[in-house]
């Protein structure tokens, strides 16, 4: 998170196997004592205690919905959020989703404090998704009127690993906020 707001998000997580056992059981725990039908999004904090070298998880927020923190599933996996939210719409049978591959996705969202030199707005500079290796995809969200601190859409990358994938989608990121209008 940057100024309380998602700035970037990976799998697999790279946090400990008992972290991610307890993310798990929590999340599962609170849809169940919600009663959830449906998909709930269940976003983390990862409190790092280190007097007592041990970390906790903190619930952020909670989401009865498809949600940005999990936008990356549509490029990173065989059945994406909205494909589950069908199949549960449509009483179909659910599936637990796989990675697409063995490699590490990363998903950073595109703010509008890009569109912007200063105070003066600018274009994006498209031409950088094919400078950096790693580029899966780009979506735009379609809105019209770029505003800082607005999410505008967001660009997911791939890497060996879950440190590399995050860097290639950080840099492809920076790489779009490089274009200036003329006028």
């Amino acid at each position: 998170h940057t100024d309380s707001i998602l700035d970037t998000t990976g799998c697999p997580a790279s946090l400990p196997a008992g972290t991610l056992a307890v993310v798990r059981e929590v999340a599962l725990g609170v849809a169940q004592s919600l009663d959830i039908e449906g998909l709930l999004t269940v976003e983390f904090f990862i409190d790092k205690d280190k007097s007592k070298g041990q970390s906790g998880v903190l619930i952020n927020e909670l989401a009865p919905r498809p949600h940005n923190s999990g936008h990356l599933s549509v490029s990173a996996f065989n059945l994406s959020q909205y494909d589950l939210l069908a199949r549960v719409l449509l009483d179909l049978p659910l599936a637990e989703p796989e990675p697409i591959s063995t490699d590490s996705f990363a998903m950073a969202n595109i703010m509008g404090d890009l569109y912007f030199d200063g105070e003066a707005l600018k274009g994006l500079d498209m031409s950088a998704l094919s400078k950096q290796p790693g580029f899966v995809d780009l979506v735009l969200y379609g809105k019209s009127e770029p505003r800082k601190a607005r999410k505008m859409g967001h660009l997911v990358a791939r890497g060996k690993t879950p440190g590399e994938a995050l860097s290639c989608a950080r840099a492809l990121r920076d790489g779009l906020s490089f274009a200036r209008t003329n006028g």
